[in-house]
């Protein structure tokens, strides 16, 4: 297994309880691949650098996680296709 972080962006329309619903589905997708989370951390909502999706803010969420590469995929399709309320997201080798 590998080591990875993955950042998260979601909107601010999600507000603070859809947000953390949000968070939850996902780290329950990351379980059900056997992979581990070893740190998460929340930063709550930050403005962006430029505007996304008519968006000057968002909720910014970061995982370290552990898992296989070929489980990568299943991770990104997750996000991609259960896009309520995600902005952008970043899964980088650490």
């Amino acid at each position: 297994m590998k080591k990875y972080e993955l950042m998260v962006i979601y909107e601010p329309a999600l507000k603070e309880e859809g947000v953390k619903k949000e968070i939850s589905l996902l780290k329950e997708k990351i379980s059900s691949l056997k992979a581990s989370i070893v740190k998460e951390d929340y930063w709550g909502i930050k403005d962006l650098a430029y505007e996304m999706e008519k968006n000057t803010s968002g909720y910014y969420n970061l995982l370290h996680v552990e898992l296989n590469p070929d489980q990568i995929n299943e991770i990104t399709l997750f996000l991609r296709r259960h896009k309520s309320g995600v902005l952008r997201f970043l899964l980088t080798e650490i």
